[in-house]
């Protein structure tokens, strides 16, 4: 059974890889949807509320959401260096449907957060969408700046693909 917006073992978006944020105090998660949106997810005063709830559970949690990066264009804050480059184009795009590719993020199927120096936090997402030209992984430094900068996503690798040169001549392992 899935549960989708559009309710359950409906047709729709689902939110899946819940990420815990590991800095230390800290009662919050990062999670991911096949949309390719993600976001962080802060639960609030649960040590106050569970010690004031007589041994069962509150009603509610209260908490804050931080939308990381929505369901739109991401091909300006992908970087490459370099690599990522297809016959027909580079990974700043999805091919999932090679007649009609995809600038967004696209099925985000695996979803990690690392923290770094500083608690500084980190994400690794891994599309699983189908793209022909293989499926992609990048590397973004989360920040909650109200800056009007959006995230950068660092390109880590591709792998897969029926369309990716390195699988059509046989020198990859699918």
């Amino acid at each position: 059974e899935w549960w989708t917006a559009a309710g359950p073992n409906e047709s729709g978006c689902k939110t899946e890889h819940n990420s815990p944020d590991p800095r230390s105090g800290m009662t919050a998660f990062v999670q991911g949807s096949t949309c390719g949106y993600f976001g962080h997810y802060y639960v609030e005063n649960v040590a106050d509320l569970l010690s004031n709830a007589g041994g069962g559970l509150p009603d509610t949690f209260p908490g804050n959401y931080r939308l990381y990066q929505g369901e739109v264009d991401v091909r300006d804050q992908i970087i490459l260096g370099g690599k990522g480059q297809y016959v027909e184009g580079d990974a700043t795009m999805n091919y999932d449907d090679p007649t009609s590719p995809r600038i967004t993020f696209e099925d985000i199927d695996g979803l990690e957060v690392l923290e770094g120096p500083d608690e500084k936090l980190y994400v690794i997402i891994q599309e699983d969408s189908g793209n022909e030209y293989g499926e992609r992984m990048f590397l973004a430094p989360l920040e909650h700046e109200r800056d009007g900068v959006e995230l950068s996503y660092y390109f880590l690798a591709m792998s897969g693909g029926d369309l990716n040169t390195r699988m059509v001549e046989g020198v990859s392992i699918p």
